[in-house]
């Protein structure tokens, strides 16, 4: 069994079967389907080819990171030098990460960010009120009373008020968000509870959601606010817990998860092939095998 890395250092997610660090994205994949994190998390597996809207999310979120910089240091960085940024961090991308997508569709991709950056910025970015005591992608580390490491990359922090600071995080979708999705997300709780634990002095009052939906013409641009929720959030590192104690489970078990029940589409799936090579066919569910 292979151990997975983190990238970006030699740390190593487990020691002695034991997890040593999560984030948002790791319980969120698990709550999606636990055989995913299995795959990724304890084995080591990567889908051979990237996907377009990682391409086109992770470059959108370059250039609006050195826009917040710019803003936040009071430099000055064009609307149209950060398109040039997202476009080159697009081709980058789609290069190293062997990223599934036919010239058409790169095409489209590259218009898309020509129209929806300049449409973000004009409507929400711009009024943002960039806090000067915390750096946009800000990395901050709460440790739970187990030793597990509880990691949040913060786009960008916003003053609200007097000593009142919130979450703003940036997204792209292919949808503009229905109603009471922001409420479901899993970083609507955690994010603004690890910036508590980092930001003393301050009063946290919660995340904001800027959804840019890019357009034929433009982007629908929308945020979706959500105040913090003390009572959620004074259960979240039990809550936490929960799932790294199934994650260091799904190790000692191989990788191999417990019959699933989430409603993740198996057909669309980057670990399809691995998954009906693990179990001899369909994955199995509670309810049955799933298409």
């Amino acid at each position: 069994m292979s151990v997975f890395e983190n990238k970006e250092s030699s740390f190593k997610l487990f020691d002695k079967g034991v997890l040593q660090q999560i984030s948002p994205s790791m319980i969120s994949e698990y709550k999606s389907c636990g055989q995913k994190s299995g795959f990724r998390r304890v084995i080591g597996i990567r889908p051979k080819t990237g996907k377009r809207y990682f391409a086109k999310g992770g470059a959108f979120d370059l250039a609006t990171e050195k826009l917040f910089r710019a803003k936040g240091a009071g430099e000055k960085l064009t609307v149209d030098e950060a398109v040039q940024l997202a476009l080159t961090e697009y081709d980058r991308r789609v290069l190293e990460d062997k990223t599934e997508a036919s010239a058409e569709e790169t095409k489209e991709d590259r218009r898309a960010l020509t129209v929806a950056l300049p449409a973000y910025w004009e409507k929400l970015g711009q009024y943002v009120k960039v806090s000067t005591d915390f750096e946009p992608q800000s990395e901050i580390t709460v440790t739970l009373p187990s030793g597990l490491k509880v990691l949040s990359i913060l786009d960008v922090i916003e003053n609200v008020g007097k000593k009142k600071v919130r979450v703003v995080d940036v997204k792209t979708a292919s949808s503009q968000w229905k109603d009471g999705k922001a409420q479901e997300e899993t970083q609507t709780d955690v994010y603004p509870w690890a910036l508590s634990q980092a930001a003393t002095g301050y009063s946290v009052m919660g995340i904001s959601y800027h959804v840019t939906e890019p357009q034929k013409t433009g982007a629908n641009v929308k945020a979706h606010d959500v105040e913090i929720r003390p009572d959620r959030i004074k259960k979240l590192p039990v809550l936490i817990q929960v799932y790294g104690d199934a994650l260091s489970d799904l190790y000692k078990r191989g990788g191999q998860a417990p019959p699933c029940i989430s409603m993740w589409n198996c057909g669309t799936c980057d670990f399809r092939r691995e998954c009906e090579e693990m179990y001899g066919g369909k994955r199995p569910t509670f309810g049955g095998n799933r298409d």
